[in-house]
């Protein structure tokens, strides 16, 4: 099979992935130089060029992703806006913190348009990507922002020094 002729990297999407552990960012340098058999800056005949790149506009994938899972939730879990008032009422105590502010954001004023301009930020997303892969044959970027973390633990409490209260590794 042919190698491919561009490979990008990037260890944090361009800040968008913050508190990567060194551990993982390494591991994404290395695997990008293996799968492009170049080094950075290098190209011959038979290498593979190298680059440090992203698509464009993903300052806004975090917001994106949290209003469109709002959305997602409300009409997954508490059966769509009309029955989302009476879902938090009856099972407010045994849901996910985490889960009851997603649905207490869908429920907020001016919900609507936010998930419309989501919806609009997600397709510009979605372009850049298709016009950055149009450039690149292979994105190299972490799936993971730590290596594994004590089974005990809800969800790492801090990434790579940010956040607060206990440590994961």
């Amino acid at each position: 099979e042919a190698a491919p002729r561009s490979v990008a990297y990037s260890v944090d999407l361009g800040g968008l992935l913050r508190g990567v552990h060194p551990a993982v960012a390494a591991a994404v340098r290395r695997s990008a130089a293996l799968l492009g058999r170049a080094r950075p800056g290098r190209r011959s005949a038979a290498e593979t060029r190298l680059t440090e790149a992203f698509p464009e506009g993903l300052e806004a994938a975090a917001d994106v992703f949290r209003t469109l899972r709002a959305s997602r939730q409300q009409d997954g879990i508490a059966g769509g806006p009309s029955a989302s008032r009476s879902f938090l009422d009856l099972h407010s105590g045994t849901t996910k913190p985490e889960v009851l502010w997603e649905l207490e954001r869908a429920r907020g004023d001016g919900f609507e348009q936010a998930l419309a301009a989501a919806e609009r930020a997600r397709q510009r997303m979605h372009a850049a990507a298709l016009a950055f892969l149009r450039e690149h044959d292979l994105l190299v970027c972490p799936c993971t922002l730590m290596p594994p973390f004590r089974g005990e633990l809800r969800y790492p409490v801090a990434l790579g020094g940010e956040g607060g209260g206990g440590e994961a590794p």
